[in-house]
């Protein structure tokens, strides 16, 4: 049984040596359960687990021992689908043709909830740190989008997404850039 700090809701957690999953169960909900159980891994054949604090300890058909992190995270690509707008709002401020690099940051809180959750459960906030850093180089915008996210209250590591671009912009002095000079550049951001 795996307990989820934040919220206290309890999870079973079961492995199916035929289909070699491990599943997740709310064993809190107090409705009918009408959504299929939520599957976190894929073991060969799972054959014993131990669940302690936020990791579950799997032994498999071959005698190998893997670990599975039951910490709530969110893929990057859902973090830039909430993050994105704050990204555009912060604007242009008109230096094209310069070498000044421009940064922004914001703290927000995110609310969410598991994709495993009934649609009844309350929203958990979560903390998200923001950035937005902008350079140009030979008529090129340079952006690095990072947001750094992690449950709210929770004294654990954020998990970051980084997010990089370019786009050529309309400048006065057009000098070309090489691929490897704009590639060098985005690295260094």
């Amino acid at each position: 049984m795996h307990v989820d700090p934040r919220t206290l809701r309890q999870y079973l957690v079961v492995g199916d040596g035929t289909r070699g999953l491990i599943y997740m169960i709310d064993a809190t909900a107090t409705a009918n359960i009408t959504k299929p159980p939520l599957a976190i891994a894929s073991v060969v054949g799972p054959k014993a687990m131990h669940v302690t604090g936020t990791k579950v300890y799997v032994l498999d058909a071959n005698g190998v021992v893997a670990s599975v992190d039951l910490a709530p995270a969110v893929p990057c690509r859902l973090v830039f689908n909430y993050t994105e707008p704050l990204f555009g709002i912060w604007g242009k401020p008109g230096l094209e043709d310069t070498k000044q690099v421009i940064f922004h940051d914001q703290i927000k809180t995110l609310y969410l909830r598991r994709k495993a959750a009934s649609s009844t459960s309350s929203l958990q906030p979560w903390s998200a740190m923001v950035s937005k850093k902008v350079q140009w180089v030979k008529g090129f915008q340079l952006t690095k989008h990072t947001t750094c996210i992690k449950p709210a209250g929770l004294m654990v590591q954020s998990e970051c997404c980084v997010k990089k671009g370019v786009k050529k912009v309309a400048a006065q002095n057009s000098r070309k850039a090489s691929t490897e000079s704009l590639q060098r550049a985005l690295a260094e951001m």
